[in-house]
């Protein structure tokens, strides 16, 4: 998916990295897509960090809690950061047993909008190696508050 935008699967032009500028802003906010800095093996050991911990999102898919940071610097692209709970988003990368996960959950996402059933803001987002993961933007929560 070098070519198409993780977000709405159209073609990008040349000059677009991943998403339309309008899609990043859809499902991040912002028009440039933050970075996500982390590989697949860190997120393994930060997500058997986060269950020690008992801090993790619920359910049995390996899955962590991002917030976007802001730059001191404006014209700084965002970066995401793993936090316990009260991130704004839901990462969820392949599995050893499962490596397209990601990519079937964002697949059934959009066919359930085709459906007309209403679903999470969500979409693929592109690790350090290239591979994929599976992001949702969080509606249960306002401002570290669930709803």
């Amino acid at each position: 998916m070098y070519n198409r935008c993780l977000y709405c699967y159209k073609p990008l032009t040349t000059s677009a990295h991943d998403f339309h500028a309008a899609c990043s802003k859809k499902i991040f906010g912002i028009p440039v897509p933050p970075i996500l800095p982390f590989e697949e093996k860190q997120l393994n050991e930060l997500a058997e960090e986060v269950i020690k911990n008992h801090t993790a999102v619920t359910g049995v898919q390996p899955k962590l809690s991002l917030h976007l940071v802001d730059s001191e610097d404006k014209n700084a692209t965002k970066r995401f950061t793993i936090v316990g709970l009260w991130g704004g988003y839901i990462l969820k990368p392949s599995t050893p047993n499962y490596p397209e996960l990601p990519e079937v959950e964002d697949l059934t996402m959009h066919l359930a909008t085709v459906a007309k059933i209403k679903v999470v803001p969500h979409s693929l987002i592109r690790l350090q190696s290239g591979n994929l993961a599976y992001i949702t933007k969080r509606i249960d929560r306002i401002k570290k508050k669930k709803i």
